[in-house]
Order: C-alpha cells, then structure tokens, then sequence
C-alpha cells in the first residue's frame, strides 16, 4: 500500500523477522502511540500499518 502503509506480513518479509515477533512489536508500538492502524477497505481481515507522524 503507498504512502507507508504496509502489512504485518509485508512488514516480517521486508525485516526477515517472524510474524509472531511483528505482531509483538506491533502491538507494543501501537499501545505507545508510535502506530497507525487502517483496515482495508477491499478485505476487512487486513490491517495496514505505518509509523505515526
């Protein structure tokens, strides 16, 4: 997705990180206010992310 936004998988596949340690950090980061979270319009199972500025 443009703009920054990407998924917790594009996110693992870009760091070579797992997805459980994405999903930690994420959640961690999101509680902390570093994080923007949007579901997708297309399929609302899917979050997008990018960081908060």
């Amino acid at each position: 997705m443009a703009n920054g936004w990407m998924t917790q998988g594009e996110i693992a596949e870009e760091t070579n990180l797992s997805r459980r340690t994405i999903k930690h950090a994420l959640r961690i980061l999101r509680e902390e206010g570093f994080l923007e979270e949007r579901r997708s319009l297309d399929d609302l199972r899917r979050k997008y992310y990018r960081v908060s500025g």
